[in-house]
């Protein structure tokens, strides 16, 4: 069972709340604002009732990461850093796509075969625009392109923060905001590309 109170994520075997606010020892609570692990003897909970485990925290996201966490969230942020410092290279085809042959990858095969742009092209034109300050241009190359860089210089910032400090952000998307996002952005390049279909 949890009980939120306060600054404390209490998880305990049938704990009244005025208990814990009798007996939680001062060296404890000092140990846990140094974000230390701090688990109370026996000694403080009567029977039958036992403590597992306090956690100090503002909330959800105040916990401490992982190794495993912190090297994910590294890896995540120079990858995406990576990227944007590979777009910052390149320079921008002056047709709005084609800028990625520079990295010695073929011809869109949809553009060689239908005569039209397929969903992805120009997203590198765009990123490449973006970093380089011309977000008109990069609007212009392909717009959700755009979206999909400024997501990723704030995505590598937070990520990179978050592996830096070992903690997560005060505040920070959840499952079902980075999946609305994620759809948002497909549905935007969908109606982009159909656009571009329609007028091209």
């Amino acid at each position: 069972m949890k009980h939120f109170l306060g600054v404390f994520i209490l998880r305990v075997r049938r704990l009244p709340v005025d208990d814990f606010h009798r007996r939680i020892d001062r060296v404890c609570f000092s140990r846990l604002k140094n974000g230390l692990a701090c688990r109370l003897p026996d000694r403080y909970a009567p029977r039958p009732f036992r403590i597992d485990r306090v956690i100090l925290a503002t909330g959800s996201n105040s916990a401490g990461l992982s190794r495993r966490s912190r090297f994910l969230a590294a890896l995540v942020g120079a990858g995406l850093l990576a990227m944007l410092v590979l777009a910052f290279q390149l320079r921008p085809d002056p047709r709005g796509w084609g800028t990625h042959e520079q990295l010695g990858l073929p011809r869109c095969t949809f553009l060689a075969w239908v005569g039209k742009r397929c969903p992805a092209c120009g997203m590198t034109t765009a990123w490449a625009n973006f970093v380089q300050g011309r977000p008109i241009a990069a609007l212009r190359a392909h717009a959700a392109g755009t979206l999909l860089a400024v997501v990723a210089v704030v995505a590598s910032i937070a990520a990179l923060v978050m592996a830096a400090r070992g903690k997560k952000l005060a505040w920070q998307p959840g499952e079902t905001a980075t999946a609305g996002l994620a759809m948002a952005l497909v549905g935007l390049i969908l109606l982009e590309w159909t656009f571009r279909l329609l007028t091209q």
